[in-house]
């Protein structure tokens, strides 16, 4: 177990640290490309401005957690579950994200284009400011969940439970809400030209 640990520029490319429980570590700069923390448990980590391209975090439970200006290309959060995590400014295009579940967390000024979060567990995220263009939310779970400011030109949110979600300030155009859950949804001030919002549910939306 380690636990309150700072590491300032450690070079760890590669470390297996598998099902490890980690508490209270910081590292800042650290080289981590490649590392192996699959199934870990990570509590209160804060990892600032490093280098995790390739790091697998398939199936780690990361809980208080920030990962700050990083860089995530082909980092593994498959099958992840992030409870008031957050993950900021970073290129997550690459990333594998399939099957995380995120619960109160943060994913902001993120790019997100193109990315698949179908049927994904996403209520009460925060996306703000993110670029999600063209990414796909078709049946997710996002009651309460917040993309002020964000980029969803062209995104789809097909059959997606939706209540109470704010897309304030939010670029929607061409995205697609047809059949979407949107009772008591926040669209002020968005921007929604040619939006499809067929057979979507919009009772006490505004």
């Amino acid at each position: 177990r380690r636990e309150g640990l700072m590491l300032v520029k450690c070079r760890a490319q590669g470390l297996d640290m598998a099902a490890a429980p980690l508490v209270g570590l910081m590292l800042v700069e650290c080289e981590l490309a490649e590392a192996r923390l699959g199934a870990a448990r990570l509590e209160r980590c804060m990892f600032v401005a490093c280098k995790m391209d390739g790091l697998d975090l398939s199936q780690a439970a990361l809980d208080t957690c920030v990962l700050m200006r990083c860089t995530i290309e082909r980092l593994r959060l498959d099958d992840a579950r992030l409870t008031n995590s957050a993950v900021l400014e970073g290129d997550a295009t690459t990333a594998d994200l399939s099957r995380m579940a995120i619960d109160g967390g943060l994913l902001f000024k993120l790019v997100l284009d193109s990315r698949d979060f179908s049927r994904q567990a996403l209520a009460r995220v925060n996306f703000m400011q993110s670029s999600l263009r063209g990414a796909r939310f078709d049946g997710a779970e996002l009651t309460q969940s917040i993309f002020i400011g964000a980029d969803l030109a062209q995104a789809s949110f097909a059959g997606t439970r939706a209540s109470a979600v704010m897309f304030a300030r939010a670029d929607i155009s061409r995205a697609g809400f047809s059949g979407a859950g949107l009772n008591m949804a926040n669209f002020s001030e968005a921007k929604g030209d040619l939006a499809d919002f067929s057979g979507a549910d919009l009772s006490m939306a505004q």
